[in-house]
């Protein structure tokens, strides 16, 4: 049950890492729900969720690799195969990667876009 828990918390930084650069976005442009649902539904298309990473074209298989939840997701099946959590720590480092370096670039654009309102006096920019 903890494995789970720890699964789903590891999962909400990676998320909040995934959708950080669209609140810098969200800082200068008036409708960001429109890019929050595409992103969402890439992050569906290319994270494994609904089909199996390893049954996509090349291509979508090489774009998944930086896609959140894509690592978490393998990690979770083989969890529920009965693998052991040492098996499939690479997979959570993965994970956990890909999180901090979205999370990092968010913060770039957070505090970018920040910046330029400041600057120009503006925010919501439409």
């Amino acid at each position: 049950m903890r494995i789970f828990f720890l699964g789903g918390l590891m999962s909400y930084r990676v998320l909040f890492g995934f959708m950080s650069p669209n609140a810098g976005i969200g800082l200068r442009v008036r409708e960001s729900a429109v890019l929050s649902n595409v992103l969402f539904g890439l992050l569906l298309i290319f994270s494994g969720a609904n089909v199996n990473v390893d049954s996509l074209p090349a291509l979508m298989r090489t774009i998944s690799q930086g896609v959140p939840l894509t690592h978490g997701i393998k990690a979770a099946r083989r969890l529920a195969d009965g693998s052991g959590l040492g098996d499939v720590s690479g997979l959570v480092a993965a994970e956990l990667a890909v999180g901090t370096a979205y999370a990092v670039l968010g913060y770039a654009i957070v505090r970018f876009m920040e910046w330029r309102a400041r600057t120009h006096a503006s925010l919501e920019m439409a």
